[in-house]
């Protein structure tokens, strides 16, 4: 018996190498008519939810950091950047920083965090290699992430992890 395996390469995806081009990506779906199929336009429910039900967390988490000059947080794959705006008023912070791997998505990201008056801001930066910019060793406080996890390859998951 002969077994073939079919595999799909399409404009965003090469099946032989297993990768996105996620620039392309954008700048393919990303316009004034329309939006990258992948945006849901909105901060993800289970994050405005989480932030709701746990009031004492922020708080809590501000005043340890006040003398540090607020929370770090970090959003990598933040896309547009709703979790960044959400995240970034909560707590008042411009210490919100949203990785992207696409120009294009970054620019999208500045627009709509300048479009709400947010201090977060968007930076294109591998998730596997990002240093913190500082002259000091704080690590992120809070690192949300909704999609990046799904968004890369499932061998970098365990990286990821670490």
């Amino acid at each position: 018996t002969t077994t073939t395996t079919t595999t799909t390469t399409t404009a965003y995806f090469n099946a032989e190498t297993g990768t996105t081009n996620w620039e392309e990506m954008w700048r393919q779906e990303d316009g004034e008519e329309t939006q990258p199929k992948f945006d849901c336009r909105r901060t993800e429910p289970a994050l405005v939810t989480f932030l709701a039900a746990n009031t004492g967390f922020v708080p809590e988490l501000l005043e340890t950091k006040k003398t540090q000059g607020g929370a770090r947080v970090l959003v990598p794959g933040c896309g547009r950047g709703y979790a960044l705006e959400t995240l970034s008023s909560t707590f008042d912070s411009e210490n919100v920083v949203g990785l992207e791997v696409s120009e294009t998505a970054r620019r999208a990201c500045e627009a709509y965090q300048t479009e709400r008056a947010s201090k977060a801001k968007c930076i294109v930066d591998d998730f596997f290699t990002h240093a913190i910019p500082s002259d000091d060793d704080r690590k992120y406080d809070v690192v949300y992430d909704c999609t990046f996890l799904c968004a890369i390859q499932p061998k970098q998951r365990t990286q990821w992890a670490e």
